[in-house]
């Protein structure tokens, strides 16, 4: 079954080392589900501040994490044109019931590994740069389409509900994925 919440709010700060969050709302998550946490705005001079984390246990909506935050998330108040505005970090589930996982080769293993060794997190590779000997220019990389097709009398109505999609991407190219519908769309 697809989780009810899959997106909510943290009602109360967080602290680095902390291995609880309290939620805006009580969330139906799992054991071992993944989930990230995203800051509400960035300090000065850097982007807002992201973790993934694993469910441990949930209470309702106390979320208690297997290992300790490495960032603190705060709630902050702004005024503008009269009115207050909290702005408070956003908690979303990753974890699915569906994933499509691309074939993460032993060369792209590699790859991402080199990668590290000169200072590239895993999510910013954009600076990590591809072997000079490398026959064709973004060959480690994968990527994903999904081809759904209706018949011309039957109207057609996509749904992607708890698909998780992993090990995925095209160097190169605008996005990671695809999804192509053939048929009489209304």
């Amino acid at each position: 079954a697809v989780p009810e919440v899959t997106v909510t709010y943290l009602r109360a700060p967080a602290c680095a080392g902390d291995t609880t969050l309290v939620l805006e709302e009580a969330v139906d998550w799992h054991p071992g589900d993944e989930a990230v946490i995203i800051s509400a705005m960035s300090v000065e001079g850097t982007g807002s501040m992201e973790e993934v984390v694993v469910v441990e246990t949930v209470h309702n909506a106390e979320l208690h994490l297997r290992t300790p935050l490495r960032y603190s998330y705060n709630i902050t108040e702004n005024w503008v044109a009269g009115k207050n505005h909290i702005l408070k970090s956003t908690v979303a589930l990753l974890s699915r019931n569906i994933v499509i996982q691309g074939n993460l080769t032993l060369e792209r293993v590699k790859h991402l590994h080199s990668c590290q060794e000169v200072n590239a997190a895993e999510g910013n590779l954009k600076h990590c740069l591809y072997y000079k000997s490398e026959k064709m220019l973004g060959a480690r990389d994968l990527g994903a389409r999904v081809i759904i097709q209706s018949f011309p009398e039957e109207p057609s109505l996509v749904k992607l509900k708890g698909v998780q999609f992993r090990d995925l991407g095209q160097a190169f190219s605008k996005h990671s994925s695809s999804l192509t519908l053939v048929g009489a769309l209304r």
